[in-house]
């Protein structure tokens, strides 16, 4: 139904016209209104040009794409204009290219007959909305509202209009004198601030809201003091939204979305101390660091603060792309060593070892794509089995304190030549 909806108010319009024209022609024609009695034909052909220009002025000012149950003035004075024009321009055309017989009295009535009735389907269609397609029930919890200001009247609207919304507002309490015994939305101002205990005695409230975002501290803190005596009432106070966006515009509070975003639960957050203690003040080194992987490690690496990190990578590419990155993001206060070399090759290996002396060692470099090593084994038995050994070796040659193997899940129960390898 949501997809018709536009053309099924389309058709309602139409409606209330055609049955206003109707009668009011019918109501002519009997009692001799018309400067042309019996004209049923041209009586028609008015009416006719009478639709069709008000109807083209309701699409030109686009009244069919508004979402009524959130109209405010702006919608319904479009309404209003687009029907004025429309009326209008059936007055010119009707002079020229029409013998006129409707009289300006009987044009006024149907005119502001319809229009009545276009805004009559409207409010109705909200009615029916709030009232019976989103009827909240009768467990609803009932509350008043500290502050009829903006926030006030923004959050009594959220609450009236939110089908989720389990609060029924009863009443507002408000130092303008002004506001007294007025209503706002149908809730009356019962009182003001000090006079909230008084009056809630002989009601059943079972929360209140302080929503007055722009009072100073002070000030809340006077208003919370006079409500801390109310037992069995729970107190809530709205957040100072609206000074947060005064204070900051909102385009500056835009972001891209996040991983985290996309997790569907609270992110986890680790304990950096452990790492800080593992990883600062030592010397890294990490093979393969130009990879997915390896790449990672790296950016995760600097963040704890070492003394020194090697990368080792065969791939150029690769070396260099993640090299420039983290210069760019932490300039000299990296210590960075970046060397083009194979795990394969030994005495490269130790030639490395031997220079920088690492403590850790995070080894990354690796044959890693299942349908490939598939096609050439051989290729993954000597880097991933025997390169890892050539750095084993090394590592306690030269005395590493911690040497991390990288694996995957293909190596648990392994069923590829990869999963075997590693």
């Amino acid at each position: 139904m949501n997809h018709l909806r536009k053309q099924i108010l389309f058709l309602c319009d139409s409606l209330i016209l055609i049955v206003f024209s109707t009668f009011f022609s019918w109501f002519s024609l009997r009692y001799n209104l018309t400067d042309a009695v019996g004209q049923s034909v041209q009586l028609i052909q008015n009416f006719a040009l009478l639709y069709a220009c008000t109807v083209l002025f309701q699409l030109l000012f686009r009244t069919y794409d508004s979402l009524w149950r959130y109209a405010e003035s702006k919608e319904y004075l479009s309404l209003l204009m687009a029907a004025f024009c429309g009326f209008f321009l059936y007055e010119v055309l009707s002079r020229i290219f029409l013998q006129s017989i409707i009289s300006f009295m009987l044009l006024t009535c149907v005119a502001s007959l319809w229009v009545l009735g276009m805004l009559l389907l409207r409010f109705a269609y909200r009615v029916y909305r709030s009232r019976v397609l989103f009827s909240k029930g009768s467990h609803q919890i009932p509350v008043a509202i500290v502050g009829a200001g903006a926030a006030g009247v923004q959050l009594l609207d959220e609450l009236q209009s939110n089908p989720d919304s389990r609060y029924s507002v009863q009443c507002f309490f408000d130092d303008d004198l002004g506001k007294l015994g007025k209503r706002i939305h149908g809730v009356e101002v019962k009182g003001t601030i000090s006079q909230v205990q008084e009056r809630l005695r002989a009601m059943d409230i079972q929360e209140i809201i302080v929503a007055i975002p722009s009072a100073g501290e002070n000030r809340r803190h006077e208003i919370l003091q006079k409500l801390s005596g109310l037992e069995r009432i729970k107190i809530s106070v709205l957040p100072s939204t609206l000074d947060m966006i005064r204070q900051k515009p909102m385009r500056s509070q835009l972001r891209e979305v996040r991983i985290e975003d996309l997790l569907g639960r609270e992110p986890v957050y680790l304990d950096p101390a452990p790492v800080d203690a593992y990883l600062s003040g030592k010397t890294v080194l990490v093979t393969g660091g130009g990879g997915s992987i390896g790449s990672e490690l790296c950016r995760q690496i600097v963040k704890h603060d070492p003394k020194e990190l090697v990368i080792v990578d065969i791939y150029e590419n690769n070396a260099y792309d993640i090299q420039q990155e983290l210069l760019y993001q932490y300039g000299g206060r990296l210590n960075l060593k970046v060397e083009i070399a194979s795990i394969r090759d030994r005495e490269r290996m130790r030639q490395i070892f031997a220079t920088y002396r690492p403590d850790v060692v995070f080894h990354a470099a690796a044959h890693k794509h299942v349908p490939l090593m598939e096609n050439s084994p051989q290729e993954a038995i000597r880097n991933n089995v025997f390169g890892t050994l050539n750095l084993v070796r090394a590592a306690d040659e030269f005395h590493v304190q911690k040497f991390l193997l990288i694996s995957t899940d293909k190596a648990v129960n392994p069923t590829s030549v990869m999963g075997a390898s590693k």
